[in-house]
């Protein structure tokens, strides 16, 4: 995706940065090595594994006026950007990308990497390794730098029909032997749509 964007980007202004943040399980396929880089930020500073490649990831946007991070699914769902503050210039940048679902999430916990920079956003583009991910990551890229103003994009402007979920709740799986229904999917169970911000 990212040579893909790359070659396609004819910047007007700013500097656009891609960082694959955990090399090694993208190159073995899996989420994480030891553990899971989006939930042990800000990390730990000359650490090894995730707990230091978070570190040095933060390191690298520390500075950055907007920060994306891009995540698939493991199982199928609609994409949707993440915003973990109310506040007007997250919510704006993932309106941004016209993705139609946006979700609030709570600081309370704040381990994820977006709750370390100035103005992030996640972004859950669907399914590990599918075409729909694939261009659905690169369609928000666009529209997003479109919207800021660092490339020409057609398909820029701001979409009317957001809609705003607050995560409320997760149900965890406490052991092997409890399984919950295969009716139960990524978020389709723990959104409640909300009506104003």
């Amino acid at each position: 995706m990212f040579n893909h964007l790359k070659d396609r980007l004819d910047l007007k202004q700013g500097t656009v940065r891609f960082i694959v943040a955990n090399p090694p399980a993208l190159q073995r396929g899996v989420r994480f090595i030891t553990q899971d880089l989006n939930r042990i930020y800000p990390g730990i500073e000359g650490a090894t594994g995730e707990a230091g490649l978070a570190s040095r990831v933060l390191s690298l946007v520390s500075d950055a006026d907007f920060v994306v991070d891009l995540h698939s699914t493991s199982s199928p769902t609609e994409a949707f950007a993440i915003v973990n503050r109310r506040n007007e210039e997250t919510l704006a940048l993932a309106e941004k990308t016209r993705l139609k679902k946006i979700l609030f999430i709570s600081l309370e916990e704040g381990h994820a990497m977006i709750d370390f920079v100035k103005c992030g956003i996640g972004i859950e583009l669907g399914l590990h390794g599918s075409q729909y991910a694939y261009e659905i990551g690169i369609n928000a890229l666009e529209r997003l730098f479109g919207n800021l103003d660092f490339i020409v994009n057609e398909q820029s402007g701001i979409s009317e029909d957001h809609e705003y979920f607050e995560l409320i709740g997760s149900v965890l799986k406490p052991f092997n032997s409890v399984h919950l229904s295969p009716s139960f999917q990524n978020f389709h169970f723990s959104l409640q749509k909300i009506s104003h911000i």
